[in-house]
């Protein structure tokens, strides 16, 4: 046993630190004409803490839209737990630095978006949503539509 991870013995770690969760192999993205990335080849393996750090138009989200299934590599290859990602990753998700809701949907229709996205049952969905808004101190918002100052205040406030 290590004092660093008690609970996966030396053997184990071996074998678990050779498997990444998320593999990148000479990935590259083009829009159009524009080389917008890569080739960038970076392994990222469970429980693992990892920074992207960069300035702006680097390819720090193209990164990440790539791992997430939205954005597919002109060249090259991402894989997820070892398999091909060929669209939509329903089993990661980021959380971007700039507020990115949708205008048209109400608090709680912004909230509720990767449920339905994941297809939860409406139940759940609803269940969820509730407990999020509560954590977050919005229980009573639900149904405001979106206004991005006021939810920066109510997000702030919230904290």
């Amino acid at each position: 046993m290590s004092a660093i991870d008690p609970g996966i013995d030396s053997t184990a770690r071996a074998s678990h630190v050779e498997r990444p969760i998320i593999e990148y192999t000479d990935a590259e993205v083009r829009f159009g004409a524009l080389h917008a990335m890569g080739p960038v080849t970076l392994n990222v393996r469970p429980g693992e803490f990892l920074a992207i750090v960069g300035p702006s138009g680097c390819g720090k989200s193209t990164l990440l839209n790539l791992a997430a299934g939205s954005l597919a590599p002109a060249s090259g290859y991402v894989r997820f737990q070892g398999r091909n990602i060929s669209g939509p990753n329903s089993n990661v998700g980021y959380i971007t630095q700039k507020n990115y809701c949708l205008p048209w949907r109400t608090v709680a229709g912004n909230v509720k978006l990767p449920l339905e996205y994941r297809r939860y049952s409406r139940a759940r969905i609803k269940e969820r949503t509730a407990d999020v808004l509560k954590q977050v101190g919005l229980s009573g918002f639900e149904n405001q539509a979106h206004q991005e100052n006021e939810w920066v205040n109510l997000m702030g406030n919230a904290a």
